[in-house]
């Protein structure tokens, strides 16, 4: 029987690529929508999350690992 999941790949000693999701929120912090996404590191997906800011807020996030916020560009 094969499992593959996240946990079995660390394991073995395989490290997965990292699954990401960017958070929108509304000024009071409550979360609009949520967008899961892969990227090869943390560079990466910094700059993928970082270009997702668009009149809200936005928090990059790895699992339950907190990346950044980026808070929304002021006109």
């Amino acid at each position: 029987m094969v499992i593959n999941n996240r946990h079995s790949d660390i394991a073995s000693g395989d490290r997965p690529e990292p699954h990401y999701r960017v958070q929108l929120l509304t000024p009071d912090h409550h979360i609009i929508s949520t967008v899961v996404f892969k990227a090869r590191d943390d560079v990466s997906a910094l700059e993928i999350a970082e270009g997702m800011v668009d009149g809200h807020a936005v928090e990059l996030w790895d699992d339950l690992r907190f990346i950044e916020r980026f808070e929304p560009h002021s006109g």
